[in-house]
């Protein structure tokens, strides 16, 4: 097992990840207006209130390139 600091890869993905959960929230709810920004800071809070900031996974999930 391998450990991941979870808080640090959500913040570190976030260019990539808020795109992403904004399309989805638009597929599921097309009407809605938001915006993404206050969006993403609300699931990043979710996720740190929900996970610990080192959250134990499989090794198979983590490649290491040292």
């Amino acid at each position: 097992m391998a450990r991941v600091n979870l808080t640090e890869m959500i913040e570190r993905l976030e260019l990539e990840l808020r795109p992403v959960l904004k399309k989805a929230v638009q597929a599921a709810i097309p009407e809605v207006e938001f915006d993404d920004k206050m969006l993403y800071r609300e699931f990043r809070k979710a996720v740190n209130r929900r996970f610990q900031t080192w959250e134990r996974v499989p090794d198979s999930c983590v490649k290491s390139e040292y």
